[in-house]
């Protein structure tokens, strides 16, 4: 056990002798902990310090009976289990939507608050502190007094008092404690910048900043539908686990599983941009399909299936970035069979390719169906395909057939960039209607290829769940 011995004045002015052990005040970033940390400054006269990664050492703080902290237990060198433990936990949701702004106001004022919003929920390798449920996991796991955010801003002094569970407390002064709106407006001991800035007038920005809105349920006004879907998909066990189900999308409840086929033939063309956008999507696929427990990628090589895992050699925990198509692939992945014969191959090893780009472009009006042939080769498995998978999807497009008896994705490239969607069922109910992409705002695409990366595999997420809780 860590023994502080300190003196400690109390609100009343009484100075007084105590010996305790020090409490480990934890949170993911934006749950209420500078909060709580100036009402035990402000109400009971104890000051706190703060570990992180710019200051992590291997010594305990000295000095100091409550210790704030965003790292994980594993991060922290002299990390106890028996310490006393507090966890502060907000709603996932509000969580993510404040460090998006967190990042923004503060820290990077040209970064786009939507992509913000995406890596932070995602949280790749071990960014963001890890991410939102595994952060509320891996302090689960110790067992400590939870606190949640939504309480605290309705009762702060009574769920400060609860820390009488694990630690002595003076007796609080209830006149001296601030409010949400002093601390944003005033000077308060803790987050304020002054240990970045010794500049008033940049530590009043900061102070602004940082103390943004301080409610529950905000995230109701800023999250977009597409990202409370995937914030769901990533963290909704979690969630559940902690209590937090308001506002729950009706397909999570029904949703038991989601399994796509990916054909991967461009994956093996000697270069291109239909290549290095395969390698994008397929590597951030890989990410989503380990982080989200109901969503599985498979590989279609000719015609042989694969795991996804088969095929990329990253590991679970590499924190790993896009290198474009020189993400190295496993020995035994090999390039797709030669299809059997098939006009559409003929002619397009044989036409000028301005001439075969320009019947590929047209060719949904056309109306000699030979060109069909292309999919001889998924005739053998048929079958296996309409049960096994929910839909597959042809990432650089295929020419559609409606004897193809399965659901798939076909994707549709634009002279601008874009891509558009058209879908297919055994029924043919939904017909072959193509639409775009809509759930990204404008400009969020004029990104870097890894970011790209990112949105694709994103896209083809959402676009299947949408279409299976159609169903």
């Amino acid at each position: 056990m860590f023994l502080v011995n300190y003196y400690i004045c109390s609100p009343s002015g009484t100075i007084f002798t105590k010996q305790n052990t020090m409490l480990w005040l934890a949170s993911y970033p934006r749950s209420g902990n500078t909060f709580f940390r100036n009402i035990l400054f402000e109400v009971y006269g104890l000051e706190s310090t703060e570990v992180h990664y710019e200051n992590l050492s291997e010594e305990t703080p000295n000095g100091f009976e409550v210790v704030k902290t965003h790292l994980i237990p594993k991060e922290i060198p002299f990390f106890n289990t028996e310490t006393p433990k507090v966890y502060l936990i907000r709603d996932a949701r509000d969580s993510i939507v404040s460090g998006a702004w967190h990042r923004k106001n503060m820290y990077d004022p040209e970064s786009h608050w939507y992509w913000n919003l995406i890596e932070v929920t995602l949280a790749q390798g071990t960014s963001y502190f890890w991410g939102w449920s595994r952060h509320v996991m891996a302090w689960n796991d110790q067992q400590p007094l939870v606190i949640r955010f939504e309480d605290l801003i309705q009762d702060p002094i009574g769920q400060v008092e609860r820390l009488r569970e694990v630690m002595d407390l003076p007796e609080p002064n209830a006149q001296k404690l601030p409010s949400f709106t002093q601390l944003k407006f005033g000077r308060p001991k803790y987050g304020k910048g002054d240990n970045l800035t010794s500049d008033e007038k940049e530590q009043e920005k900061f102070t602004q900043a940082n103390f943004r809105k301080g409610k529950a349920g905000g995230w109701k006004e800023e999250m977009p539908t597409e990202i409370h879907d995937l914030v769901w998909a990533l963290h909704g066990e979690t969630m559940e686990r902690m209590g937090y189900i308001d506002d729950r999308p009706e397909w999570y409840s029904n949703m038991k599983s989601l399994k796509i086929l990916v054909e991967s033939r461009e994956c093996f063309a000697p270069s291109g941009e239909k290549k290095d956008y395969m390698f994008r999507m397929l590597s951030h696929l890989l990410t989503l399909k380990r982080r989200i427990p109901f969503f599985d990628v498979d590989l279609l090589q000719g015609e042989k299936i694969i795991p996804l895992e088969g095929f990329f050699n990253i590991p679970p925990e590499a924190d790993w970035k896009y290198e474009g198509s020189n993400i190295e692939i496993k020995k035994d992945a090999s390039p797709s069979p030669k299809p059997p014969f098939s006009w559409v191959n003929l002619i397009r090893n044989n036409m000028p390719k301005p001439l075969y780009e320009l019947v590929l472009k047209n060719y949904s009006k056309l109306k000699y169906s030979g060109l069909s042939n292309r999919i001889t080769n998924w005739r053998a498995i048929h079958r296996q395909v309409n049960a096994d998978y929910d839909y597959v999807f042809f990432p650089t497009g295929m020419p559609m057939s409606k004897g193809l008896p399965i659901h798939y994705i076909d994707a549709k490239w634009h002279e601008d960039g874009s891509r558009s969607y058209g879908y297919n069922t055994p029924s043919g109910e939904m017909g072959m209607e193509g639409i775009k992409f809509r759930g990204y705002p404008d400009g969020i695409r004029e990104v870097a290829p890894e970011k790209r990366g990112v949105l694709e595999a994103i896209e083809v997420f959402l676009l299947c769940l949408r279409k299976a809780n159609e169903k």
